[in-house]
């Protein structure tokens, strides 16, 4: 009885004893106001999946739309909260890209130290920092930023994966110096240069209706802080509306190649592949046109064979599929409507034909029944009014050998 009494005496002990070990090594700190959580007094390294296993949750606050899967590393990674008595290092934020859990690969700045100078802020930011950033540099002649879009949501996060995966297999991180004669580049297409005055024209202060905002704003946050020293932003817009798009060029020559062509068109968008270069890749193509259904899905399923590994094709305002305002089509105003429907997966009037939406849905279902719906895409995003296809990016997986190395092997 004695002994059995000594044993329970023990057990509780050890518990004890391991309850305060824990809370002092693996104690979470919540910021209420942001719900910020973190890792605080940490000796050991967040091996076999330690960030990973604690729950996720918006880090943004209550009014954000920002998808949660960026989870407790990117906190880490966009506000370097390491605690003042912390030695668990912002470098330990470069976790391995799982999929079974929807993780985004996040690159700690620890990693680029020397080539601090030249990211500009909105890598190291949040999503609504680079929104400012973008809104000041299209001299406010975009929609991407306002209440009703909030792009950046998606933009931030998935530009910021691309900037850094570029430096980090092109430069060496102990010197930061090229491993080839030649810079890395981010290809970027966006279709739709904002011609269409009711549409992505938008009024100066002057009042007059103005094409091309978005460009400005892609060249003005890849400019910021000398960023172009590190990597060339190689930047192309497609636009309908031939007279608009080369009236605007005319003024904007160093903002951006410009083409012009049908969307809807796969010669002419072959045509515009071609003018772009021998390396007819993109790491980005957006689609910002017309917003017609059968555009948007003609269009994607031309363009997604032309992003590069690792890079995104974006649809934006893909509400198109619920919503009956007129197209965008050039600067002469058109009667052609988008086709949204008040179930939002037929076009109206044509119960036979698909919304984007529908594309979207029946596109994931292969995913999600591990068949193929484009390939190497492995996951579809939406946020909002905006769809983000990424194609399989390069895979970073950590190998930790002790509590102050570790490796990375592709």
């Amino acid at each position: 009885m004695w002994s059995r009494t000594l044993i329970i005496a023990q057990l509780l002990l050890n518990i004890i004893l391991f309850a305060i070990l824990f809370s002092n090594q693996y104690r979470l700190v919540t910021d209420g106001a942001q719900h910020d959580h973190r890792v605080e007094n940490s000796n050991v390294p967040p091996q076999n999946g330690l960030l990973a296993s604690i729950p996720h949750r918006d880090l943004r606050g209550a009014n954000s739309n920002l998808s949660t899967q960026y989870g407790l590393a990117s906190s880490i990674l966009h506000h370097n909260h390491e605690g003042s008595n912390s030695s668990l290092s912002t470098k330990y934020s470069l976790v391995t890209n799982n999929p079974n859990h929807g993780h985004r690969g996040d690159y700690s700045n620890k990693l680029f130290s020397c080539l601090d100078q030249y990211l500009p802020s909105w890598v190291h930011g949040d999503p609504e920092h680079m929104a400012e950033l973008f809104k000041n540099g299209s001299q406010d002649l975009s929609d991407k930023y306002d209440n009703d879009h909030r792009f950046f949501y998606a933009y931030q996060p998935y530009l910021r994966d691309i900037v850094l995966r570029k430096l980090k297999s092109s430069y060496n991180l102990q010197n930061c110096s090229l491993k080839s004669v030649k810079k890395p580049k981010i290809k970027f297409l966006e279709i739709g240069l904002g011609c269409h005055p009711l549409g992505g024209m938008k009024k100066d202060a002057s009042g007059k209706y103005l094409p091309g905002g978005s460009a400005l704003g892609w060249r003005s946050v890849f400019r910021m802080n000398n960023l172009e020293d590190l990597l060339e932003f190689d930047l192309h817009v497609m636009e309908y509306d031939e007279e608009c798009a080369h009236t605007w060029w005319q003024e904007h020559k160093n903002t951006c190649h410009i083409h012009t062509g049908d969307a809807s068109s796969k010669e002419a968008l072959a045509r515009v592949v071609r003018e772009t270069g021998s390396d007819h890749d993109f790491d980005v193509i957006i689609d910002d046109a017309s917003h017609i259904n059968w555009h948007q899905i003609k269009t994607l399923e031309v363009m997604i064979e032309q992003v590069h590994m690792g890079g995104i094709y974006i649809v934006e305002d893909i509400d198109s599929s619920c919503r009956k305002w007129t197209a965008n089509i050039g600067s002469k105003l058109s009667n052609t409507p988008v086709g949204g429907s008040p179930n939002c997966m037929t076009v109206e009037g044509k119960p036979e034909e698909p919304t984007i939406l529908a594309k979207l849905v029946e596109w994931h279902k292969k995913l999600m029944t591990k068949q193929i719906a484009f390939p190497d895409v492995n996951h579809i995003d939406l946020y909002g009014t905006l769809a983000v296809l990424e194609k399989r990016p390069p895979q970073i997986v950590i190998k930790w050998k002790d509590a102050s190395s570790w490796q990375d092997s592709r």
